[in-house]
């Protein structure tokens, strides 16, 4: 029913920006035509005055942590089985990645920016005469406003945050997997058709599952490397294996998490459940 790209984008541009309104606030969607395919489109986007820093709540000024799960509130609960979905978390990592060589690459951010500041050099010096905010704090706006001293101190702060944040991303978004092409179809949708993922998975044994001190992987491929996944996307334990079977000790704290192995034929993900022993 939805256009699987709109909705990473959608997901990517609100945790970029820690847009507190984002989720369960100013938030939209329209319906493609019927012979346009008709998928549920996330968007326009809309609403970013508090973003990038400028709120003093949901620890927006932090350019760590996921603002869906520090400004949830009452966002709807379809996010969360989209959050903990391996297809959406896939084209997710997918997606990022790829835009990371691109948009959202640090010369491209920094040359955009660059862009904005002087198209706005005059007009900025009007809007701070008519509005005299700097030094001065205006709720709900973060609080460097009240140290800012002029609009160069602000672009500077944003040139930073920007920076900061894109890092941690790249730390915690999941990583690149296999096919990404699939993806890059506005229409994508999941098949019922047996694919080589799904006969992979079926060569593949995790147990117990549910684990509680340690895990057994045995496979007919060679593993390559084993990394278990939270439902943030947040890897918390990696390994290279180069074996057909591997025992792991679990580290993790009991949740539900998603075992990403790395097989000599392709790349497969598993739901695991870790118990307190």
């Amino acid at each position: 029913y939805i256009s699987l790209r709109s909705f990473v984008d959608n997901f990517i541009l609100n945790e970029l920006s820690k847009n507190v309104d984002a989720y369960r606030l100013s938030t939209y969607f329209h319906k493609d035509k019927d012979s346009k395919g008709g998928r549920l489109q996330a968007g326009p986007m809309w609403d970013f005055n508090l973003a990038f820093g400028n709120a003093d709540f949901c620890d927006v000024l932090s350019t760590s942590n996921w603002l869906y799960y520090d400004c949830v509130g009452n966002s709807p609960g379809w996010w969360d089985n989209l959050l903990s979905d391996e297809t959406f978390m896939a084209a997710l990592g997918c997606r990022y990645h790829s835009l990371r060589s691109d948009l959202l690459s640090k010369s491209t951010m920094e040359g955009q920016i660059e862009q904005w500041s002087r198209l706005l050099f005059e007009s900025q010096q009007r809007n701070f005469e008519r509005w005299d905010i700097l030094g001065r704090y205006v709720w709900p706006n973060a609080g460097f406003y009240t140290w800012a001293e002029d609009h160069s101190t602000l672009i500077r702060f944003y040139r930073e945050w920007i920076d900061e944040r894109l890092q941690w991303l790249d730390e915690n978004m999941p990583a690149s997997s296999g096919d990404c092409a699939r993806f890059d179809d506005p229409d994508f949708e999941i098949s019922n058709a047996t694919s080589t993922e799904e006969i992979l998975v079926s060569s593949v044994v995790l147990y117990p599952n549910p684990a509680y001190t340690s895990l057994t992987i045995e496979a007919d491929d060679i593993i390559e490397q084993v990394s278990i996944i939270d439902l943030t996307g947040r890897i918390t334990y990696q390994q290279r294996i180069n074996s057909r079977t591997t025992s792991l000790p679990i580290t993790v704290s009991p949740g539900s998490y998603v075992v990403r192995l790395e097989l000599s034929e392709g790349s497969i993900y598993q739901k695991l459940q870790i118990l307190q022993p």
